[in-house]
């Protein structure tokens, strides 16, 4: 009797364990579907084998599982040119760690939803054609490592928010129309660590908070200000192609800055902030006109008066030979004969 209760007990937790994997499944299976239904176009058919009937989405193409087959772990479906928006039932998948649509055409916005996948440690939507502005609810992924929107049409200032992702290493926001100042902190106090970056204290807010950043892109955005002095230790490239108050020629001009001059810190900048070059712009408006004349003109102008004073002095002495042999002139041209 003791063996046929125990026989039943193993059963009864199988079965409760086949029927928790089969909620979760169905729960992820949905996101799934709903995601391929957001896709508009699929010309390689990476997700001809995304079959609804299947109880089982882990022999999916570009989707990865758990050991269980019970949670989808991964996300990876790059260069495949995807045409679609991104479904905000993303975010039930609640186990997921990297999210991979790089290199396709998705437009539309980065859902907020998307910032509920507490466990998310890559998110990489690059080279897309998304719009909007970055969810400050991003905040919120705390587990993130890497994240990756470079090339897109995103919008608006970035969040402050960023700088609760501790665990965050790389941040590629290049080649967007982000705006607005780079945020790093309100506190200048900070201490250098082995990477060269900064450690900063509790109360600083922003991306100086990030200490673990190592590779980080915000060039040929619109952002303006300053570079925050805890990520003075990236390469100047990572902000070239901005509006920034910075040294570096590599900066936007100033009509794509929406007509704002940067206010480039130059060595020839006077007290009154004017640059330098304005008074050698005044100067040169005071200069005759003929000295900003160009050589070519100035040369045509030297051999014009040069023919017309040759042919002057021919017609007078053509005409000085003729009064010598004609006795029938004028006396007025006589007189001058004479002379």
């Amino acid at each position: 009797m003791r063996p046929f209760s125990v026989f039943q007990l193993v059963w009864a937790c199988l079965g409760l364990f086949l029927v928790t994997c089969e909620a979760f499944a169905t729960n992820e299976e949905y996101a799934l579907s709903a995601f391929k239904e957001a896709i508009n176009e699929d010309p390689l058919l990476v997700l001809s084998n995304w079959n609804t009937l299947d109880e089982n989405p882990c022999d999916w193409s570009g989707i990865s599982c758990s050991m269980a087959q019970d949670h989808v772990l991964k996300i990876n479906i790059s260069g495949s040119s995807l045409k679609g928006f991104l479904a905000p039932e993303l975010g039930l998948l609640s186990s997921l760690r990297e999210l991979v649509l790089h290199g396709n055409n998705l437009i539309g916005v980065i859902p907020k939803e998307i910032c509920m996948l507490k466990y998310l440690r890559v998110l990489d939507l690059g080279m897309n054609r998304l719009l909007g502005p970055i969810p400050p609810e991003i905040g919120n992924l705390t587990s993130l490592m890497k994240i990756n929107l470079q090339s897109n049409g995103l919008m608006g200032t970035l969040p402050p928010e960023l700088g609760n992702l501790k665990y965050l290493e790389e941040l590629r926001l290049d080649r967007n129309k982000l705006q607005g100042f780079v945020p790093g902190s309100n506190n200048s106090d900070f201490t250098s660590t082995s990477h060269g970056m900064y450690a900063s204290s509790w109360n600083t807010t922003g991306l100086c908070r990030s200490s673990q950043l190592k590779v980080a892109d915000f060039s040929y955005n619109f952002f303006v200000g300053s570079i925050p002095k805890c990520l003075e230790y990236l390469p100047s490239s990572s902000f070239q192609g901005n509006c920034l108050q910075d040294n570096d020629p590599k900066q936007r001009l100033t009509p794509q800055c929406g007509g704002a001059p940067p206010a480039k810190h130059r060595s020839g900048v006077n007290p009154n902030n004017r640059p330098a070059q304005d008074g050698t712009k005044h100067q040169a408006t005071l200069k005759p006109i003929s000295a900003s004349k160009p050589a070519w003109l100035l040369a045509l102008e030297i051999a014009t008066g040069t023919m017309v004073g040759s042919i002057f002095l021919v017609a007078l002495l053509t005409a000085l030979q003729r009064c010598k042999s004609n006795s029938s002139i004028t006396y007025p041209l006589e007189e001058i004969c004479k002379r």
